[in-house]
């Protein structure tokens, strides 16, 4: 249909003297047409040009130029956004780890009809590595914590499905970053299962309950399930592609307060091709960075640190954790897609050391060799020191 400036009328005279560059209202405008109405928006963006008009349509698609600079008696220079009812909202995510663009993907594949998603981060999946972007040190595997939470065992159980499916030899791109593979815990007298308790991996692929000679020294109880785990610096790049492929937009920017974001949207960044106007939603994915950003200093954040050693050990085709909440290490062996190996680990809470202590790394190392001796290769012979392992590291 043909838009006529001439043929909208106001319901209501807007006099507003404010002189700020971004002051947003809303009033409504009717249409004079048979057609179903339009959702309006009004923004007073300058006073620079008074007396004058710019009316322009946007039909999800892009801006239409209409009409301009006709007589009126308002005191303001206005753009008049006209939005039909299959507008996109617009979504803003912050952060762009594993959680951020998982999130973004989620909203944009299977509500890409009614939501545009832009994820707005300081550091992105291609970027040179940093200790502020936790998500690419991960050693990620698909276990579910056993929590009494109902909601969360079934967003436990929706995500090994889906890791599981994305997984399936020739299923596509995914399947490079994923490694289905037999996870192997042991349990300590500490961290036995009950016999009244289920174990919350239960459902997964052939799930039993080890034999007692089937247990390391130090363990009680034992179980072995088949599960997933993640090649990370394959599996991140391929999230940041599928939520591009799916016509999200990323924008790189530091966000020092949650305002500024809330009321101008990703249009704030240079590099944004949204245009300046608060988002329906912003949605947080920010990991420690809630403790400090302005609006939000959420002071029960703290970070758990969690060292880990990078071995190359493509051998390793097994999982093996041995479980025991005493000590600020617990030995497990996660094996990646591409032939790495992360041994792990601690957790530390509320330590904010940036660097790997060497003597950990020794620790870690050494227990994880007791816990599963095919960590070494067939021609290692223990030395003084279990580091000259690292030596092996791609």
């Amino acid at each position: 249909m043909k838009f006529d400036p001439y043929r909208y009328t106001f319901s209501k005279k807007l006099n507003s003297s404010t002189s700020a560059s971004s002051y947003k209202v809303s009033r409504d405008l009717k249409l004079l047409t048979s057609s179903p109405p339009l959702e309006i928006r009004i923004s007073c963006i300058s006073q620079a040009l008074k007396r004058s008009f710019i009316i322009i349509i946007y039909n999800g698609g892009g801006y239409h130029y209409i009409s301009s600079f006709f007589p009126t008696t308002y005191d303001s220079f206005l753009i008049f956004s006209l939005m039909s009812s299959t507008a996109k909202k617009e979504v803003v995510v912050l952060g762009a780890g594993v959680i951020g663009l998982t999130t973004a993907i989620m909203i944009q594949e299977e509500k890409g009809s009614e939501y545009h998603v832009t994820i707005v981060a300081e550091t992105f999946p291609t970027d040179p590595r940093t200790f502020k972007y936790t998500s690419f040190w991960a050693g990620a595997s698909c276990i579910c914590t056993g929590t009494d939470d109902v909601n969360l065992q079934r967003m436990e159980r929706e995500t090994f499905d889906t890791v599981w499916k994305m997984s399936e030899p020739g299923s596509g791109v995914a399947e490079g970053c994923l490694l289905r593979c037999r996870n192997f815990e042991y349990l300590t007298e500490r961290t036995r299962i009950t016999e009244n308790d289920e174990h919350p991996c239960s459902f997964m692929p052939d799930f039993r309950q080890l034999q007692e000679g089937e247990l390391v020294p130090g363990a009680v109880q034992g179980f072995t399930f088949t599960t997933v785990t993640f090649d990370i610096p394959r599996y991140l790049p391929y999230l940041l592609s599928r939520f591009l492929a799916a016509g999200g937009a990323i924008v790189r920017g530091a966000v020092g307060h949650i305002q500024p974001l809330l009321e101008g949207g990703a249009g704030l960044f240079p590099d944004s091709s949204s245009r300046l106007s608060p988002p329906d939603a912003v949605i947080l994915c920010v990991g420690i960075g809630a403790r400090f950003l302005g609006g939000i200093e959420d002071k029960d954040m703290y970070p758990v640190r969690g060292q880990t050693v990078l071995l190359n050990a493509p051998w390793v085709k097994e999982m093996p954790i041995l479980v025991d909440i005493e000590g600020d290490i617990f030995p497990y062996i996660i094996p990646r897609k591409g032939g790495h190996v992360i041994v792990g680990g601690t957790f530390h809470r509320d330590d904010w050391y940036p660097r790997p202590r060497p003597e950990i790394t020794e620790h870690i190392l050494a227990k994880a060799l007791k816990l599963w001796p095919e960590l070494a290769p067939q021609n290692y012979v223990l030395s003084e020191s279990v580091l000259d392992l690292i030596g092996t590291a791609g």
